[in-house]
């Protein structure tokens, strides 16, 4: 016992590399969510933030180019990738990515830095495939030929720019090719994130002041000037401001969907599907705290989320009820309600870089039946003169205008309200709704429309 307890006390810390190599090979064998487990291995093993910073580069750009990276590793492989065992085959993929993706590290550093990952959990056997692997993949790297989107633009599409195929087939259709890659390649750019400044205890210009003056670049939101954009490193989980209550991390798209509610007006609001809080946060703030804003969640876990939330920010306001929206335990009715549904998230997949690979195309009928079900269930809840507003953060058609369409159909009481005028007014479309795609600020994309019911 003794021994074994010396031993595990003096084990080699595990590198940045093998912690990369974790995340991914438990995204793979066990669909975990890449974020929480980078979050909990950086703390875990206490690394410095160059090395979290090196771990989150490699998990997350790994999962991002996945597509790419596999396509080229069956290039000189001479067996089937998906035939490795799970570390061998995301060791392989980690060292891929640093010699296609990243210059500053040397592809000899790359190489015997897999190698050595490779024995850990391998045999000798495994250890001289890695190596030999990748030293023929640093050898041609820089002429490969990738299939020409002359020929087959939905393969090219998705392999160059590290896409699900039936994701870029859909795109294809609608948007065409450019429009289509420069989608892509706004979901595989350099992450950024924004926050929204907790208006009841700073303002806008004095919490910018505050992360620039800790070392943070931030500069203010290109569509909600209130926001403030933030590159580079800022953990919330470890900052000050953020256990203050001074922020929180909101996308700055997403943050305009609170604003179509016309919260001014009414003094009772209901967040349908509420967890993990930011917009129901949003809208007590914008009301100083003062109205009552009830929060519905399925899940008690989730619930619990926005009330941590809340205690963090110092709200007072909010009202948490676990719940199924589909048959939503209120007898009272609301002015206000926001319907912010469960969906493909289609429109999220820069920020989530294993979303991409775990989503799939049967699940957008079945979301898209969910969300009319909790839209039909929360316009009996609306008072007369009430408004509701319906978001998500996808721009798939059977999950957008689709759903609205068929309610506006079915309840002839309500009508689309054009929103106030917001920072680029061709994101209002034709219909009334806010679209916001990724590749025009750099965003979440998100879809959303305001309807207001008749008395």
């Amino acid at each position: 016992m003794g021994t074994a307890r010396h031993r595990n006390r003096h084990r080699k810390k595990a590198s940045a590399r093998e912690l990369a190599v974790s995340v991914l090979s438990a995204v793979d064998s066990r669909s975990a969510f890449s974020d929480p487990l980078i979050s909990s291995y950086a703390a875990r093993t206490q690394l410095s933030q160059q090395d979290r910073r090196l771990l989150t580069q490699l998990a997350k750009g790994t999962l991002r180019w996945r597509g790419r990276i596999d396509w080229v590793l069956s290039t000189v492989l001479d067996t089937e990738l998906a035939s490795l065992p799970t570390w061998i085959r995301n060791v392989l993929r980690v060292g891929a990515f640093q010699i296609l993706f990243m210059d500053r590290i040397p592809v000899s550093a790359a190489t015997d830095e897999s190698v050595k990952l490779a024995r850990q959990r391998g045999h000798p056997g495994t250890a001289g495939l890695v190596n030999a692997v990748l030293r023929k993949l640093a050898a041609v790297k820089d002429s490969i030929e990738y299939p020409s989107p002359e020929e087959d633009p939905v393969k090219s599409v998705a392999i160059l720019y590290s896409h699900p195929e039936w994701i870029v087939r859909r795109w294809l259709y609608r948007f065409g090719l450019e429009r289509t890659i420069r989608l892509c390649e706004a979901n595989n750019s350099v992450e950024h994130f924004s926050v929204r400044p907790n208006s009841l205890k700073t303002t806008s210009e004095d919490l910018l002041n505050r992360l620039l003056g800790a070392g943070t670049r931030a500069e203010r939101g290109r569509l909600n000037p209130e926001m403030l954009r933030v590159e580079g490193e800022l953990a919330p989980a470890t900052d000050d401001a953020f256990q203050a209550g001074l922020y929180t991390p909101q996308d700055e798209a997403e943050s305009v969907v609170c604003g179509l509610l016309d919260a001014s007006g009414a003094a009772t609001f209901l967040d349908f599907c509420a967890a993990p809080g930011g917009k129901a946060t949003q809208i007590a703030e914008a009301t100083n705290d003062e109205r009552a804003v009830w929060c519905l969640e399925l899940h008690p876990a989730r619930a619990r989320q926005i009330e941590e939330a809340a205690g963090r920010l110092g709200l007072r306001s909010l009202r948490v009820v676990v719940g199924d929206g589909r048959s939503a335990p209120f007898r009272r009715r609301f002015q206000r309600i926001l319907v912010d549904a469960p969906c493909s998230g289609l429109g999220v997949l820069g920020k989530r870089a294993d979303a991409r690979w775990r989503k799939k195309e049967e699940s957008i009928a079945l979301l898209s039946r969910l969300q009319r079900e909790l839209l039909e269930s929360a316009s009996k809840l609306l008072e007369e003169e009430g408004v509701m507003v319906y978001s998500v953060c996808s721009f798939e058609p059977e999950e957008t205008h689709d759903v609205v369409s068929l309610f506006l159909q079915e309840h002839p009481e309500f009508e689309v309200r054009k929103p106030e005028p917001i920072a680029d007014g061709s994101l209002v479309d034709d219909s009334g709704a806010v679209l916001i795609l990724p590749d025009l600020y750099g965003t979440d994309g998100v879809f959303a429309v305001s309807m207001r019911k008749a008395g």
